[in-house]
């Protein structure tokens, strides 16, 4: 295990010592090992050591060789963790934007009192350890998601449908597991398979309401137990032969519907699974028309009453109504703008699911 270190520079040996004396107990007690150094040479040869972990960096601000602000931004790049602290007897207004610009966590007026010098290492030791566990904690949340993301590639990928159009009636889900990492998507397998294996193979015909009843109180204890989890759900029973269709809504997103150039918004979101155990959902019923497209998607596309990234509701809106005649090339022309307004091009945030239904 790498020793913890704080490193003090000053031109000058007897600030050095006193460094050393005023720390000598404050060490001994943090688990630290004080090394100081007069030379930039000596200085260097500290940070390329690599069995010491510097966590803490005091330095004078007028040496020979280079000022402390140019030495703090000299190391920044290579070791952006180390906490600087920058003293100086002397401070000219020329100074100022050359103190501000190297990002410093406390500033040491010489001469310095060894109450002050205790006190500024103390804290700056503390800082340093709250940075180093948010690294650690970034570094293992990445790991936690990059793993998710392979669970998820390996056991919940499916080929996206294009389901031909026949006379029947047809049952569209779509679920939204609240959080990320391994947890959640954990939990979304797990929902899949209670879905699939002990309510589809058993209830050949149902209204979106009831489901959604049976499935929040199947999966209400669970979620009680586990308060960082929750579920936004909506279903849709879709008539084809008598183009009528039943919505419920349980935490998503409202249902879009472009009809004849105007787009209406259906099935306003209800509270989400596994909030209260005895929730009642009710099913909102329209009659669709030839040409008629509606629109299932996950808050990561359309967070109802707010702004995501460059794109807005009203812009999605307006981009599904002057498309929706497109019969060829809609669904690539919706994840493209999708993509370019809540990504900026980049990356999603949050998982997007969109889900779209041509009426004939």
């Amino acid at each position: 295990m790498r020793e913890k270190v704080l490193l003090v520079v000053d031109d000058e040996e007897s600030i050095c010592t006193l460094f050393e004396n005023s720390l000598k107990n404050w060490a001994k007690t943090n688990s630290v090992r004080i090394i100081t150094s007069s030379t930039m040479k000596g200085a260097y040869e500290a940070f390329e050591n690599e069995s010491l972990d510097i966590r803490v960096l005091i330095t004078d601000q007028y040496m020979p060789e280079i000022t402390g602000t140019e030495l703090i931004k000299s190391i920044s790049v290579k070791y952006p963790d180390i906490v600087d602290v920058l003293m100086t007897g002397l401070t000219g207004i020329e100074d100022i934007e050359e103190i501000i610009d190297a990002g410093l966590f406390a500033f040491l007026k010489k001469p310095c009192d060894r109450k002050k010098i205790i006190d500024t290492a103390d804290r700056a030791l503390k800082y340093s350890q709250l940075r180093a566990d948010a690294r650690e904690q970034e570094r293992l949340l990445t790991q936690d998601l990059k793993i998710a993301s392979e669970f998820q590639q390996v056991f919940l990928k499916v080929p996206i449908p294009e389901s031909p159009y026949m006379d029947v009636e047809y049952f569209f889900m779509l679920g939204d597991v609240a959080g990320h990492g391994l947890k959640a998507s954990f939990f979304t397998a797990i929902l899949k398979a209670i879905i699939f294996s002990e309510y589809i193979k058993n209830n050949k015909s149902v209204l979106p309401s009831d489901f959604l009843e049976w499935l929040n109180r199947r999966l209400f204890t669970v979620l009680r137990n586990t308060p960082d989890l929750f579920i936004a759900f909506s279903a849709c029973l879709l008539k084809a032969k008598e183009k009528k269709a039943y919505f419920t809504n349980a935490g998503q997103p409202p249902f879009l519907i472009v009809s004849g150039g105007n787009l209406v918004k259906k099935a306003e979101t209800e509270i989400a699974i596994g909030v209260y155990e005895e929730t009642i959902y009710s099913d909102t019923e329209i009659v669709l028309e030839s040409g008629d497209l509606v629109v299932m998607c996950t808050d990561g596309i359309y967070p109802a009453g707010k702004n995501t990234g460059s794109g807005t509701e009203k812009e999605f809106e307006d981009m599904l109504v002057k498309n929706a005649h497109l019969v060829s090339g809609f669904n690539e022309r919706l994840m493209d703008h999708v993509y370019q307004k809540e990504t900026a091009g980049g990356i999603f945030d949050d998982d997007s699911t969109i889900m779209t239904i041509r009426i004939r």
